[in-house]
């Protein structure tokens, strides 16, 4: 379940990393670049649509991984599960990716 504490995780601006596997089955590690709390189930991770590696392997298995991690306490969360949907982000999404970006290099 994600509750308050997670959403701040993931909507909180901090480092983000994004596992996912390739065809051949190997991990692959990528950078997320913020995220959405959709509901108590459901997070919407912000992608860089440039990364096409990645693209490609939730494109063939829907599994990921999404670590965010508070730089200056080393405080993380993870979750792991399938993928709805790949798709271009929003206005608001690309507003929001931003503001979170930018508040890591802040902290960081």
């Amino acid at each position: 379940m994600i509750d308050a504490a997670v959403r701040k995780y993931f909507e909180g601006g901090h480092a983000m990393i994004v596992g996912s596997v390739a065809a051949d089955g190997a991990p692959v590690a990528s950078r997320g670049w913020g995220g959405r709390v959709l509901d108590d189930q459901r997070v919407r991770i912000f992608l860089d649509a440039d990364d096409t590696g990645l693209v490609q392997n939730l494109s063939v298995n829907a599994v990921m991984t999404v670590t965010t991690a508070h730089v200056a306490n080393h405080s993380s969360v993870q979750m792991k599960g399938t993928i709805e949907r790949v798709g271009p982000a929003s206005m608001d999404e690309v507003a929001d990716a931003e503001a979170q970006s930018n508040r890591l290099v802040t902290t960081i």
